[in-house]
């Protein structure tokens, strides 16, 4: 047999591993994430791991995803169950819920348990499941005994893929990433040397990748340098024995490894020919079963198959694995093979049962997968048992967010509901589309599918479908009073009938219509909504509960409460691997941040919502909206681009919630422009829809824009107007500035300063504008500054000034000023038009320039210096 090449320019990574290794053998627990292209060596430099330091008490856990055609959940942990035995694999074969699973592995791992490595390789294959065991376990490494290895290929994991995200969210403090780069030229020629080739072009054609150069070395010195890597597999193959090749045949349409006793079944006399892909390096065999040195290699020779040769092998594989005793962990296995084989019944069940159980597991892409792949061949199946592989697929397009394809799938289930009369089944596919529509930024259709699922469920015996139908109704409902009604007699119907789902269901949505009225008995109902979801294990609806909450303390301006749902929320996701769920209370806090002038934190949360491949037509409607504003009040470029992309979603929906945030997004860009026609007209647009939906949260931004503006705006009679929209309208800009700093929205604070005519406070206003860098609404006060006169107009951030002896800015030179006059913090930020908070930070930023340990010391400094000279009188 071959020996192996020898592992070069790996020394580093090698060093680094082993330095991790060290550390987790100790107690502290840590991810290492190499990466790097296919063939560039990341299983070569694992193995040489394995040999060099992964000795006795060191156990070493080894599992890798595959490149099924729908892989199977867990795979990975599949294989390390198998190696640690036990209650782990008696979980694993019980199939008990994912997170018992993860739990057990993990116990198995804690310190002080023996140390072990445990390598998860070709995680750019990982299913939904694997991808959350990532997340759970690289969030607890630390706690373990264990060095995690994942290794990945970043040629094959796009921005948008799900993969990206899970790794970005690992914790920093515990995880390491080593990039495997390609051979140096010196590395190739070296290898050339060895194999007595000619490294001529090698290193060119080959891009200094290890398995490409092996490969092309390992054909012998005749043969000319291939272009491609398949060239050099099937290159190499052909000098093997017929034998030898009829044996690959078999192998290559095998995914992963091949257990030895089906390769011998399926080969037959050809498995004498294993010795001599072995010895060739082809094919690696460890115990009792048999692998390709790299996945190119098998889908180089699997791609050279011809149609009915594959066809007839996949359906020799798939009765040899049928034929086994059943086990759940089997089925995408037989799956795979029964698509590739076309065998329309046998791609059904499998896929049908395949799915059922990828759901359970939590890996929602792949139970899709498995259900559109049962759909491609159920066309003569019994009708309804397709309508029910319709329905399963609507559900899980739900919650992987392809909409689209939801909604297909949906239309074609209703139909045939219809013909069988099933007003039960044709009620949950309705209020499935309703949903569905509603995430498609389709407010009218889903109106019209939630109505009709009431309609179809009248005079039936109440239920929880019940509930939850006239839930889904009142929270697409427009008019108030129509939409606190329906959530009523939602939450009766759930009462009922004993449903925790439901119950919590329509609370929160009792909890949103009760807070858009102005009551604020809703916000116990979205408490309680949380409470019952989380008693009763129902995580979805609480992370739904939780992000409503935090949405609606945005818009009505409790933002410290929504400073703190938010974070509730998100950690409560993230505990339970809800990251999909995140996102829509990461939407508002993106809105709340940019409110407040956290550019560069408002930015991190925009940026993570727009690479999520699972972001709905909403959520990036909203983020739109965020990222605009924030924009406009920059004065970056794209501003108009972000919201017009926006206000196509918005039109479509219709809804207020989704078109008066965007209408004062607009104005204000337009307004900060010059452009106060345009500015009036998207005010205009929006006032009936506002005036419709009766919340002040909607009203008072658009009557304080109007105002600015001198368009008429008459406030409806059942609507009162909370501070510090009350006072901006009323004229009192001293306090509504005042209001808005409560808030910590300094930028709000300073246009209201702009709508007086106090030149004092609209120096300040400009300062706080300059300190926020919003340069466009600074230049708008700076004009009306000069309108009204004013002399010694504040110089922009940019405009030359001397260098202050301690970086000073202005606004901190200001505070320092009042420190000399013995005002306390809220004082200060009365005097200033800021926030007590504001006032803190900056009094912490002048202590640290000054070096000084107190208040009183820092004054002292400044004074050592001269710089309250002016002020000593």
């Amino acid at each position: 047999m071959t020996l192996a090449p020898p592992l070069l320019e790996r020394d580093k990574p090698l060093a680094v591993l082993s330095a991790l290794l060290t550390r987790a053998s100790q107690g502290a627990g840590h991810v290492a994430l190499v990466s790097g292209e296919a063939g560039i060596g990341k299983t070569a430099l694992l193995r040489q791991l394995v040999s060099e330091r992964a000795r006795p008490p060191v156990r070493v856990l080894w599992g890798g995803c595959d490149a099924l055609f729908t892989p199977r959940p867990l795979a990975p942990l599949q294989e390390v169950g198998w190696h640690v035995g036990g209650d782990l694999a008696e979980v694993l074969r019980e199939g008990v819920s994912r997170d018992a699973i993860f739990r057990t592995l993990l116990q198995h791992l804690r310190h002080p348990q023996p140390p072990a490595l445990v390598v998860l390789e070709d995680v750019h294959w990982a299913d939904e499941a694997t991808l959350d065991l990532l997340k759970f376990l690289g969030r607890r490494a630390a706690t373990t005994s264990a060095l995690f290895v994942f290794t990945w290929r970043e040629e094959d994991v796009p921005r948008n893929h799900a993969l990206r995200s899970v790794l970005a969210d690992l914790p920093a403090d515990a995880t390491s990433r080593v990039r495997l780069e390609p051979l140096s030229p010196s590395a190739v020629q070296r290898l050339a040397a060895e194999a007595r080739r000619s490294a001529e072009g090698l290193h060119e054609a080959t891009g200094g990748n290890p398995f490409f150069v092996t490969e092309i070395l390992a054909q012998g010195p005749d043969g000319a340098v291939p272009t491609t890597v398949r060239d050099a597999v099937l290159g190499r193959v052909s000098r093997l024995s017929a034998r030898a090749q009829a044996l690959l045949d078999v192998a290559c349409v095998v995914p992963a490894s091949i257990e030895l006793s089906l390769l011998a079944a399926i080969a037959g006399e050809a498995y004498g020919g294993l010795d001599e892909v072995a010895a060739a390096g082809v094919l690696a065999v460890s115990g009792d079963a048999g692998s390709f040195r790299h996945e190119l290699a098998r889908r180089a020779l699997e791609d050279g198959l011809s149609p009915l040769r594959s066809r007839e092998l996949h359906a020799r594989v798939l009765a040899w694995l049928h034929a086994l005793p059943d086990d759940p962990a089997r089925l995408p296995r037989l799956a795979h093979h029964a698509v590739r084989a076309g065998d329309g019944p046998a791609v059904v069940d499998f896929c049908s049962r395949a799915a059922q159980r990828a759901d359970r597991l939590g890996a929602h892409r792949e139970a899709e997968a498995h259900l559109r792949s049962a759909l491609e061949y159920a066309s003569s199946i019994e009708l309804r048992r397709r309508a029910e592989l319709l329905d399963a697929r609507v559900a899980q397009c739900f919650l992987i967010d392809r909409m689209p394809d939801g909604a297909t799938a949906g239309a074609e289930a209703l139909a045939i509901w219809e013909d069988l009369d099933d007003r039960e089944r044709q009620a949950g596919t309705l209020r499935e589309l309703a949903r569905t529509s509603w995430y498609m930024a389709d407010a009218g259709l889903a109106r019209r599918f939630a109505a009709r699922a009431t309609a179809v469920l009248e005079g039936m015996p109440a239920s929880s479908l019940h509930a939850l139908s006239w839930s889904t109704r009142a929270l697409l409902e427009p008019k108030p009073r129509d939409q606190r009604l329906m959530a009523e007699r939602a939450v009766a119907l759930a009462r009922a009938s004993g449903d925790a789902e439901a119950l919590s269901n329509s609370l929160d949505t009792l909890g949103c219509a009760a807070v858009q009225a102005g009551d604020a008995r809703g916000w116990g109902y979205l408490e309680e909504s949380i409470r019952v979801a989380r008693d009763h294990g129902v995580d979805a609806e609480a992370a739904r509960a939780y992000s409503n909450i935090a949405a609606l303390a945005v818009e009505e301006g409790r933002f410290d409460e929504a400073e703190q749902w938010v974070a509730d929320g998100v950690a409560f996701a993230d505990e339970r691997d809800l990251g999909t769920q995140c996102l829509c209370s990461i939407v508002y806090r993106s809105r709340l941040r940019v409110l407040q002038g956290r550019w560069a934190e408002a930015t991190t949360d925009v940026e993570r919502i727009m690479a999520h491949p699972l972001a709905s037509v909403v959520t990036r409607m909203v983020s739109d909206t965020s990222l605009g504003l924030m924009r406009a009040r920059r004065g970056d470029p794209g501003a108009w681009e972000a919201l017009d992309a926006a206000h196509v979603s918005a039109l479509k929906a219709g809804d207020a919630e989704a078109i008066v945030p965007l209408a004062a997004a607009r104005a204000e860009l337009a307004w900060l422009e010059g452009d106060e026609d345009r500015a009036r007209s998207e005010i205009t647009a929006a006032i009936p829809i506002a005036v419709t939906s009766e919340r002040g949260a909607y009203l008072g931004p658009l009557a304080v824009w109007a105002k600015r503006l001198a368009l008429g705006l008459e406030m409806p009679s059942s609507v009162s107007l909370s501070s510090p929209y009350a006072e901006h309208l009323a004229g009192d800009w001293q306090a509504a500035s005042a209001g808005y700093c409560q808030r910590g929205c300094v930028y709000e604070s300073a246009l209201a300063r702009y709508d007086g005519d106090d030149q004092l406070a609209l120096k300040e206003a400009v300062r706080d504008l300059d300190q926020l860098d919003a340069r466009p609404a600074a230049r708008r006060l700076r004009a009306r500054l000069a309108s009204l006169g004013a002399r010694r107009i504040p110089r922009g951030p940019n405009a030359p000034r001397k260098a202050h002896p301690f970086d000073l800015t202005p606004r901190e030179e200001d505070v320092l000023r009042a420190l000399a006059m013995g005002l306390s913090n809220a004082q200060i930020g009365k005097r200033l038009f800021v926030s007590a908070k504001t006032v803190d930070h900056h009094v912490s930023s002048i202590l640290a320039k000054l070096e000084a340990p107190s208040r009183g010391a820092a004054v002292a400094e400044a004074r050592k210096h001269g710089l309250l000279e002016e002020d000593s009188t």
